[in-house]
């Protein structure tokens, strides 16, 4: 297994460490970026994550989107998917969930698409 798959598994295996278990305790709208709040853990989104409703998609540009990432507050995380350029998906116990694209090449990105301050301090930036 190369190196980058190894640091893709240690990655993937932290933030399963990190967040499944935790509740979404806090969602944060601030200017140009959205935070996460886990209890601890904290992603700032400089990207806006999509929401996966049931079968349907919401962007953030959808009127319902404010109040449907709110709806999650409380809502515990039951799984991750993260794959390394790819997206990191928060994935609730009823099946919703939170996807942060992490494709290099999306046109929303300004700097860095998102960091992830984990409960001990550390941090991973994804850009």
């Amino acid at each position: 297994m190369s190196d980058i798959n190894n640091q893709e598994n240690r990655t993937r295996n932290q933030l399963y460490t990190q967040l499944v278990g935790e509740q979404l305790s806090e969602v944060a709208f601030v200017q140009d970026y959205l935070e996460l709040h886990f209890d601890g853990p904290k992603l700032t989104c400089y990207v806006s994550p999509m929401l996966q409703v049931r079968a349907e998609t919401v962007r953030h540009f959808d009127d319902r989107y404010r109040n449907l990432l709110c709806g999650y507050i409380a809502q515990v995380v039951y799984a991750i998917d993260y794959v390394e350029s790819q997206h990191l998906t928060i994935i609730f116990a009823n099946g919703d969930s939170i996807r942060l694209n992490l494709d290099p090449s999306n046109p929303e990105i300004v700097a860095e698409i998102g960091i992830f301050w984990d409960a001990d301090g550390g941090m991973w930036i994804f850009d």
